[in-house]
């Protein structure tokens, strides 16, 4: 992968670092252990008309779920299959030579096959490498997994310690947090809660090729970005939106530990930080409490509040205090520009509350990242106009538009299977930024085409607005980023 730093840190000096804020034994002897993310980028963002944008983050739940491997003494190797231009047969050679007793993978639903090709891989090689899955569609439905006969075990739910109790041979029947075959039946267990965060190690970013990883310029300022996750759970019911692994319930690491952790990641590394919870800012006194922290530490470096941040969980003063502690941009997930459409969603925000919260961001001088959905369920041709329309309304740095898809897990994907418009099961089919999903399910009440036209006249009508362009271009000098941005919009399809 082309990045254009320096060659960082040696494997040495990071594990220096990492012992300062791990409890890593002298002695790894318990085992080798082979964690492995599946490629992802390359069909997901590359091959898309989204590809300027393309997301390059190391992979946090691999990184979270090693520690607690590498604290109780094991030998611990992460691969990250999106790194490399031949990934079978890197990862081929991977477990040939590394002879892991346990191989285990994550990821979404359209990484379904990639994820069965690791394990296969695996089995075909030894038998007896333990091989284990986990992630959001494995949660929801584990046996689509178990039943192609490459897999163990399933996590269900959170995995942070599920591996150990796996590894120490804990009696299955007496395990928590995952699912197996019995026979022919799939057994799922209940799923358990880390209700204390703090609890969790820090992720073994030691084991990370850190300098890898090139985040596109429109998502961030200093490459390497590294993602953080201060918080786990979400209390709002949007039925787009899957809760099968961390629940409704919010629960936060301290600001302490968060603080702690980012010096920790900029110490190994990373340049940037995108901060990926659900829900940052819903206990403000403990949001505000973390950017305190950052000044009083005299941390200086840039960071950004990626995922979508609730319209009305915002003040003045914490969007201040953020923008104070080098936060230079965070993301409103906003969805539509009609009332009744959010209702529909149980979105539970008003159009209100959200003029009020992009206002304030203006005011702090915080970039505004806007997510828009269209086809939502109850949407209708002249909802999707009001929708573009509001976008306009509310001038976001950065707009962006995607269709909703019923991902399984989540009640759209239930309620569309009751009234029979899902069309596939084949999971790799369910690809983001898809312009056509018809292959894939029927909308209530658009057509595909209908859909197209509105999705290309959201990017159309958005960014080609004179005001928009002007406000880039002024931005575009000032950063010197304006031949990236005259390629980016000279190979994006617009029309």
């Amino acid at each position: 992968m082309k990045n254009g730093f320096s060659k960082g840190l040696t494997k040495e000096e990071k594990l220096e670092i990492a012992r300062k804020y791990l409890n890593i034994p002298e002695k790894l002897d318990k085992g080798d252990i082979l964690l492995v993310t599946p490629t992802w980028r390359k069909f997901t963002y590359l091959n898309r008309e989204v590809k300027s944008a393309t997301i390059s983050h190391p992979p946090l739940a691999m990184a979270t779920i090693a520690s607690p491997l590498v604290e109780s003494g094991y030998n611990v190797r992460i691969l990250d299959l999106d790194l490399y231009e031949n990934p079978g047969s890197l990862l081929k050679k991977t477990i040939e030579e590394f002879k892991p007793k346990l191989v285990a993978t994550s990821g979404s639903t359209p990484l379904f096959d990639g994820i069965v090709s690791i394990a296969k891989l695996a089995k075909e090689i030894d038998k007896n490498i333990i091989t284990v899955v986990g992630g959001p569609h494995a949660t929801a439905f584990p046996e689509h997994f178990l039943e192609t006969g490459y897999f163990d075990y399933v996590v269900n739910g959170q995995g942070d310690f599920v591996l150990l109790d796996i590894l120490n041979n804990k009696n299955r029947d007496e395990m928590d947090s995952i699912a197996y075959m019995d026979e022919n039946n799939v057994i799922k267990k209940k799923q358990t809660t880390i209700e204390d965060l703090d609890i969790i190690p820090m992720p073994s970013w030691h084991l990370v090729e850190v300098e890898k990883y090139a985040n596109s310029y429109i998502l961030s300022r200093k490459n390497p970005v590294g993602p953080i996750e201060t918080s786990r759970g979400c209390h709002a019911s949007c039925c787009y939106c899957n809760k099968k692994i961390f629940g409704w319930k919010v629960r936060f690491k301290s600001s302490k530990r968060v603080v702690d952790e980012m010096q920790y990641m900029l110490e190994i590394g990373f340049n940037e930080l995108h901060v990926q919870d659900d829900l940052f800012s819903s206990d403000l006194k403990r949001a505000k409490e973390i950017a305190d922290l950052i000044v009083e530490r005299k941390m200086n470096f840039p960071w950004m509040l990626t995922n979508g941040v609730r319209v009305d969980t915002v003040d003045l003063e914490f969007l201040l205090k953020i923008k104070k502690a080098g936060c230079y941009r965070l993301a409103f997930g906003i969805e539509s520009g009609n009332q009744e459409v959010l209702d529909s969603v149980q979105k539970n925000i008003t159009l209100d509350q959200v003029r009020r919260a992009v206002k304030l961001a203006k005011i702090a001088k915080i970039e505004t990242f806007g997510f828009f959905m269209l086809a939502l369920p109850t949407d209708t041709e002249e909802t999707m106009q009001q929708t573009i329309d509001f976008a306009k309304e509310l001038d976001v740095d950065l707009p962006k538009f995607v269709i909703t898809t019923p991902y399984p897990g989540t009640r759209l994907y239930d309620i569309y299977d009751r009234q029979n418009l899902i069309k596939s099961k084949n999971w790799s089919d369910y690809l983001q930024h898809n312009i056509d999903m018809s292959h894939i399910f029927n909308h209530p009440n658009l057509s595909w085409d209908t859909i197209a036209k509105y999705y290309k006249k959201a990017f159309r009508e958005v960014y080609f607005r004179p005001n928009y362009i002007y406000r880039r271009f002024k931005k575009s000098l000032k950063e010197h980023t304006l031949i990236q941005d005259m390629k980016t919009v000279a190979t994006t399809s617009w029309f």
